[in-house]
């Protein structure tokens, strides 16, 4: 019954006494692994569909209301002005990025506007809103601070209008 004993111990001794040597001598450095796209090419399968971003405003409902019996009420979510906030920010990055790469000094007019129209026609979901009128000031000021050039009012609105 001893030897037993002393072999348990010495057995269940040995990996503790080897993993504390182990870590006496260099001690445990986290493994991080890196991956790259060259080593684990995407998936080029025609079953998998590709994400694409939402073009509109998703209808999500909301529960939080509840009628006279308690029971929950479905409502209609209000994402219409998040998603609307969410396009203008990007809209306002993608012209400063336009008014960082002008290429031309001093800047050529028709070069703003083209680049700037370009992006603005694909935004008519801003007209009749708040935004509208916060991104045409936002083009007069920073054309204006960056590159020197005064837009007027009916300037900055026809950009909005395809050619």
């Amino acid at each position: 019954m001893d030897t037993a004993f002393i072999i348990a111990i010495c057995v269940s001794a040995i990996p503790v006494l080897f993993y504390s040597f182990m870590y006496w001598r260099q001690p445990a450095k986290p493994i991080i692994i890196e991956f790259s796209e060259t080593a684990h090419p995407a998936a080029t399968h025609s079953l998998v569909d590709i994400p694409r971003a939402p073009q509109g405003p998703p209808n999500f409902t909301d529960t939080t209301a509840e009628d006279e019996d308690g029971e929950d009420v479905l409502e209609p979510a209000d994402t219409t002005g998040d998603y609307l906030l969410k396009a203008a920010e990007n809209v306002v990055e993608k012209i400063q990025e336009q008014i960082n790469h002008i290429a031309s000094d001093p800047p050529n007019p028709e070069e703003v506007h083209s680049k700037i129209r370009a992006i603005l026609v694909k935004y008519s979901i801003f007209h009749h809103t708040d935004y509208y009128e916060a991104i045409n000031t936002y083009i007069s000021v920073s054309v204006e601070r960056d590159l020197d050039l005064r837009l007027t009012k009916a300037e900055i609105e026809s950009l909005w209008q395809p050619i």
